[in-house]
Parts: C-alpha cells; sequence; structure tokens
C-alpha cells in the first residue's frame, strides 16, 4: 500500500501541464471532447492525463480507454492516465456507457511537447515573402503551410492550409484548425463568378475527384457572406477544402505563384 502510495505520489509531482497547442486528436461524433490535463515522466515512458468532456456540459460516462489489448481505467473524477508515444499519432478506443448500450468509440491523439507555432510540426523556413495576403512556411516531412489574410470582417482562422504529399504526417486534430491539401492536387475547381458561388456543381466535384476548391476572394462580400458559408459548409461535409485566392488584388503576385506550382505543378 505504502509502495503505491508514493507511486501516486510521484506521478502528482512529475505532472506538468500541457497546452492547447500541444495537444489535439480526432475521431468520435463531435458531442465530447478529450482534453489533456497534462503528460508526466516516468521511467517506461510519457503518460497523458486526459478526460472526455461533454460539449453540452452533460455528464460523460467513460468506463475504460483501450490501447491494444490494454485497458486504463479512471480515477474518481473521470481522469484517464494511459502511456503515450510523444510526437507521433496513436489509436485510442474509448468505451462509453451513455449510449443505450456500452460500445468502444475510437479516436486519434497527438501529444507533443516541445513547442511549435503549429503543434507537432517543426518549422524549417519562410518561402518568399513578396505578398500582402499570402505567407508560406516550410516545415518538416515537406508539409507547406498557407496562410492567407481574408477580406475585413472574415476571420483569418478559415483560410489556413496545410500542403502535403502524405496527409498520414500531419498530427491528429489539426484538420480542425487547418485545410489540409493533398499535393499535387488530383483536380480542382475553381470559383469566379456568383452563379458558380449560389449554385455550384457539387456533383460534378465528387464525379471529378475534387481535392481543392479555390475561390476567387472578390466574391468574399458580405452580400454574398451566406452562399460563401453555404459552400464551405457542404465543402467541409464533403472533405474537399476550399481555398481563398485573392493573388489579382496583390501587387506582386510571385509568392501565389509558388503556392499555385505547389498545388498544380
Amino acid at each position: 500500500m505504502l509502495k503505491k502510495l508514493l507511486s501516486l505520489c510521484l506521478a502528482v509531482l512529475f505532472l506538468v501541464p500541457v497546452s492547447a497547442e500541444t495537444f489535439s486528436y480526432s475521431g468520435g461524433s463531435g458531442r465530447v471532447s478529450i482534453v489533456c490535463d497534462g503528460v508526466e515522466s516516468r521511467e517506461d515512458g510519457a503518460y497523458a492525463a486526459i478526460r472526455f468532456v461533454s460539449n453540452n456540459h452533460s455528464k460523460t460516462d467513460y468506463r475504460y480507454v483501450r490501447i491494444g489489448e490494454d485497458k486504463y481505467y479512471p480515477d474518481e473524477n473521470g481522469q484517464f492516465v494511459i502511456p503515450v508515444v510523444l510526437g507521433e499519432n496513436m489509436e485510442i478506443v474509448g468505451m462509453t456507457a451513455k449510449m443505450s448500450s456500452p460500445h468502444e468509440i475510437t479516436y486519434t491523439i497527438f501529444v507533443q511537447l516541445e513547442g511549435t507555432d503549429i503543434p507537432g510540426l517543426t518549422f524549417v523556413s519562410a518561402i518568399q515573402a513578396d505578398a500582402s495576403y499570402l505567407t508560406l512556411s516550410q516545415y518538416a516531412n515537406g508539409i507547406i503551410m498557407a496562410s492567407i489574410v481574408p477580406p475585413e470582417g472574415f476571420e483569418a482562422a478559415q483560410f489556413r492550409y496545410l500542403l502535403t504529399e502524405d496527409a498520414s504526417t500531419i498530427p491528429a486534430g489539426l484538420e480542425k484548425d487547418y485545410g489540409v491539401i493533398p499535393v499535387p492536387a488530383e483536380s480542382t475547381v475553381t470559383i469566379a463568378d456568383c452563379e458558380a458561388l449560389e449554385a455550384p456543381d457539387y456533383k460534378s466535384m465528387i464525379r471529378g475527384k475534387v481535392t481543392v476548391v479555390i475561390l476567387d476572394a472578390a466574391l468574399l462580400t458580405e452580400e454574398n457572406r451566406s452562399a460563401y458559408e453555404t459552400l464551405r459548409d457542404r465543402l467541409n461535409t464533403l472533405g474537399i477544402p476550399l481555398l481563398l485566392d485573392r493573388s489579382a488584388q496583390e501587387a506582386d503576385s510571385s509568392t501565389w505563384d509558388v503556392l499555385w506550382n505547389i498545388i498544380n505543378p
């Protein structure tokens, strides 16, 4: 008993807080979020303390977390301490008894202790800086980050993208904050007039295996906000990123040319 108590005390002492930038996840129905309270270092590796939190503030009822064949059970506060591999996507399975019958839900989590401006990605260098509305940055594993400044009144967070040849190199959960664009793009569609914005041909996009839709920024106005949001949400459901094009509004479009060459060499 004394040895167990000592072990628990040491676990508390070595628990280090984890910021939102160092933990991300994907999976589930969206009704429940996973929160990481901290990471502890032990002789046999790293352990993360996680909780399942209902997005509508109701009580969750997760009975165990399974990693492979090993099961981990919660404490009285609903916290699970599980072994993690730092800097890599890893699959966990949570068993919830909240529904009509207990069942397992699969998630992918990513835990990273090193601070980076994008969680789990290592910055390499900036790529050309001649644009007013576009920033390109190179990250390890061949990942390119594109950040586009939208017209006034629209949220900048909606226009951040990660371009990659291998989507498995993107840490789990980043797809919630960044549009993930596979490159080179198999097929693209450009929306450059109001008719195409208000009545997109989604069936043709699906048949044509479109992997990115490019929207002319001139259409991004308050008058067209509703049509834009409908397009954005529908494409999000289809898993197709919507890329904003402000190249026509640049004095120097050379940085945009770099982006187009990455998307469609």
